[in-house]
Formats: C-alpha cells, sequence, structure tokens
C-alpha cells in the first residue's frame, strides 16, 4: 500500500485531464452504449474510493434515481462484511496494476472499456401466455 495509496491520490487528481469533456449517463430503461479508455476508469474509480464526488440526490424525467458513485458503504461495512473486504482487495489490486503499468511505460490511455445496456421489452407477465411447468423447485430440510 506503500506505493498504491499516492498512485490511488495521482490518479484521482487526473480525472480533469483524462475526462476532459462530459461522461454521457446512461438513463433508466434505456439502452446504450459508453466507452471510455482505461485512464478515464482509473481516475474515476480513484475519485469514487476516495469519496470525493459531492453527491447530490436527484431523479431523471422516468424518477430513476441516480446511484451513489463513492465507497462509503463498502468501507462501512468493515469487517463485518467478508465480501466488502473482497470487494476493497480487489480494487487496491487493480490501482497497484495500473500502477505498475504506468510506472513500466505502459500506455494505459489506450485501452478501451465498453459499458453496454441492452433494452429487453417489458413483459407484463400475468397477460403472458408462457408458463413454467418445468420448473422444479427442491428445499433442502
Amino acid at each position: 500500500l506503500e506505493k498504491t495509496i499516492p498512485a490511488i491520490v495521482a490518479f484521482a487528481l487526473d480525472v480533469e485531464i483524462s475526462c476532459d469533456s462530459p461522461i454521457p449517463i446512461l438513463m433508466g430503461r434505456q439502452a446504450g452504449k459508453v466507452t471510455l479508455n482505461q485512464r478515464q476508469v482509473c481516475a474515476l474509480l480513484a475519485n469514487m474510493f476516495l469519496c470525493t464526488f459531492v453527491y447530490e440526490e436527484f431523479e431523471d424525467s422516468h424518477g430513476d434515481i441516480f446511484p451513489v458513485v463513492d465507497f462509503l458503504r463498502l468501507f462501512a461495512s468493515g469487517t463485518s462484511d467478508p465480501s466488502s473486504a473482497h470487494k476493497l482487495r480487489c480494487v487496491i489490486h487493480y490501482f497497484e496494476i495500473m500502477r505498475q503499468r504506468k510506472e513500466g511505460g505502459a500506455p494505459i490511455h489506450k485501452n478501451k472499456v465498453d459499458y453496454l445496456r441492452r433494452q429487453l421489452p417489458r413483459v407484463v407477465w400475468e397477460l403472458s401466455p408462457k408458463t413454467f411447468d418445468k420448473i422444479h423447485v427442491k428445499l433442502d430440510p
């Protein structure tokens, strides 16, 4: 962590340079795609990790509330939730890998990360003629 924490801070400070234009927001119930480079992902994730984004709860036109974009809940769970500790370990490992790549001269801005959301048609299950007659549910005693 001796080298990783300063690297996380450096990645966070890079956000204004790496994210020089607004990042598109995928609205609820809407298909779409957002492409970021690894430098942008690293800068955004570092700011989320350090809880630097100011959160103001607001709703979009569909009434969807945007999610919190920081790690406060994850930090608050502490050691009481083993999965939280594993998630933090995973994120810190990601930053360590990015730090090593950056120090090694690897161009982290060239790798792309796509986030794709597909929109499935809404189904009113009560009106659907399809049945679930081949499902078997077994309860352990």
